[in-house]
């Protein structure tokens, strides 16, 4: 395997760990998918994702929504 995929790899896995431990607090996740799908989605070259964060009024996340990057 190069140093790509390892690098491809290992960056979706530190995202779906990350989405896994946040979605265990409460947070909702977005993007009709679950933390692994969304770890892929993430780190796809051709379509891009960014997370918008939304908190509660005190301040504690609750929802994580992924807008799609359009690319021109």
């Amino acid at each position: 395997m190069d140093n790509h995929s390892n690098d491809k790899e290992r960056c979706q896995e530190e995202l779906r760990e990350r989405y896994s431990r946040i979605h265990a607090k409460g947070a909702g996740l977005y993007v009709s998918a679950t933390p692994d799908e969304v770890a892929r989605l993430y780190v796809r070259e051709e379509i891009s994702y960014m997370p918008d964060y939304i908190y509660d009024e005190n301040g504690s996340l609750i929802q994580i929504m992924f807008d799609r990057i359009e690319k021109k």
